[in-house]
């Protein structure tokens, strides 16, 4: 498609894209951007241009035109997202754009992925003495934005937790956390 502009290639093989569209200024964080047969996830807008992960833009110039129902966090504190694969995509554009009125420490993030992480995690600079020791596998932007993460991925890789998530889930929930789920 042209004008797409190819940014950076993330762990999993797919490029992060610049694709200009006056559909920026209408994005909301939780849509996609379907073009053609394909429903893109789209990591943050600039105001001419969305960002989007896919392995190459389509071979046809399709229409594109934004799907998907916004994410509405109302009241963030105490809250846990709980991400599935792509839909981590979502939770990091509703950050790009509101993370600023979320107090440190109110907000956490678990990933789940079934699939190749799109990004290398790192070991967490924050303690999480509700779940198991061994679960310091975090994403390192927030971190680096003080929202506690933690990845949960069947493969065992090292610091992610590789049982079945609903358990780190009831832990955070014992904590006193909400529970709001991203797909």
């Amino acid at each position: 498609m042209t004008g797409w502009q190819a940014l950076e290639t993330l762990a999993d093989g797919r490029q992060l894209w610049r694709v200009p569209t006056a559909l920026a200024g209408q994005f909301a964080p939780g849509q996609r951007l379907q073009a053609g047969p394909a429903a893109l996830p789209i990591l943050r807008a600039d105001a001419d241009a969305l960002h989007v992960v896919a392995h190459s833009p389509p071979a046809d110039d399709f229409t594109l035109q934004l799907t998907g129902s916004a994410l509405v966090l109302a009241e963030p504190a105490s809250l846990l997202l709980v991400t599935h694969d792509d839909g981590l995509f979502a939770a990091l554009a509703w950050l790009f754009r509101h993370r600023r009125k979320v107090a440190p420490g109110t907000l956490r993030l678990l990933a789940v992925f079934n699939t190749a992480l799109p990004f290398r995690p790192q070991p967490s600079r924050y303690l999480t003495p509700m779940l198991p020791s061994h679960v310091t596998a975090a994403l390192p932007l927030l971190d680096d934005w003080q929202i506690v993460s933690r990845i949960a991925h069947p493969d065992g890789m090292p610091g992610c937790f590789d049982g079945e998530p609903e358990q780190l889930i009831a832990a955070w929930q014992q904590a006193g956390d909400r529970i709001m789920t991203v797909v």
